[in-house]
């Protein structure tokens, strides 16, 4: 038979008793001190709502069939200024794809720059139905407010600025466009004495920029387009021999390149020269050519990059 000291029990019971009221004493006091933040909301991934007003918006702008009035669309519709521009853009379109340009012009008068988007469409148009009803003048001033970054619309301004005698702004606008552009938009839209003109006026400087962006972009068949225009014919060699050497055409690159580039692009030349070098011969010393071309700072670094 077992037997147990009773105080010696009640001892033990008792400090456990204590220790268990101090700690739930000590939890009830600090649920007064800390902060229980409440769990965010988050959105539901698809409102639903919002998805079907904007596919209601998409359809009335992308919907095909003829303008409707105002008065027939839905009231809901109506009253949104946003579907009810659109719809006046749309109005406007058919007016001046109708040759009703003044009609056209004063409807797109009356829409507002609310809407980017349909901001930018509304200037375009509007400068579309100035140019169809020559004019030309308020082309150029609307213009001016309001710029386009359509190259047909800006195409557009250079006959509108040739016609009211602004050959100087003319001139400079197409510097601008023609520096990164091919030659095939402006032959389309600008009569061919004018395009003569503007062409043989560039200068040296423009056209050594204009055929090392199309060497760059190794646009052969638009450099043989483009060099009749240039008046500066050891300019037009040059690039010759270096497209012949991006085709591989080393003798006849090197035959372009023998004497009368002058001392202006004999720098450039021995640099085609030292590539083709390196291309027939890895082998070959070449130093002493490389070293002739470390006087001419803007070359040497290219060609240590330039490996075509």
């Amino acid at each position: 038979m077992k037997f147990t000291d009773k105080s010696r029990s009640e001892k033990y019971l008792l400090i456990f008793a204590s220790v268990f009221v101090f700690s739930f004493i000590t939890a009830y006091c600090l649920t007064d001190l800390v902060q229980v933040v409440p769990p965010l909301q988050q959105p539901s991934a698809v409102n639903r709502r919002q998805l079907f007003g904007n596919y209601r918006f998409l359809n009335f702008f992308l919907s095909g069939g003829a303008p409707r009035s105002l008065q027939n669309i839905a009231p809901a519709d109506r009253s949104n200024p946003l579907l009810a521009v659109i719809e006046r853009l749309r109005q406007a379109r058919q007016l001046v794809d109708e040759k009703k340009y003044e009609a056209g012009s004063t409807l797109l008068a009356q829409i507002p720059a609310q809407f980017p988007y349909i901001t930018a469409k509304r200037d375009e148009l509007q400068l579309r139905s100035l140019y169809a009803a020559k004019k030309l003048k308020s082309f150029i001033v609307y213009h001016d407010a309001h710029r386009s970054g359509s190259l047909e619309i800006k195409i557009m301004l250079l006959n509108c600025l040739v016609k009211n005698n602004q050959l100087q702004r003319a001139r400079r606008e197409f510097r601008l466009l023609f520096l990164n552009r091919n030659l095939a938009p402006f032959s389309k839209m600008v009569p061919r004495p004018v395009l003569l003109g503007m062409l043989t006026s560039l200068d040296e400087d423009f056209w050594l920029q204009k055929f090392s962006f199309l060497a760059k972009d190794s646009a052969r068949a638009e450099f043989r387009q483009e060099s009749p225009y240039c008046r500066f014919r050891p300019l037009v060699r040059l690039f010759k021999a270096e497209f012949a050497y991006q085709a591989r055409e080393y003798a006849q690159s090197q035959a372009l390149l023998q004497g009368g580039l002058g001392e202006k692009y004999q720098p450039f030349a021995e640099k085609i020269l030292l590539k083709i070098a390196v291309r027939l011969d890895p082998q070959a010393d070449i130093l002493a050519r490389r070293r002739a071309i470390t006087k001419s700072s803007s070359l040497y670094p290219e060609l240590l990059f330039d490996a075509r």
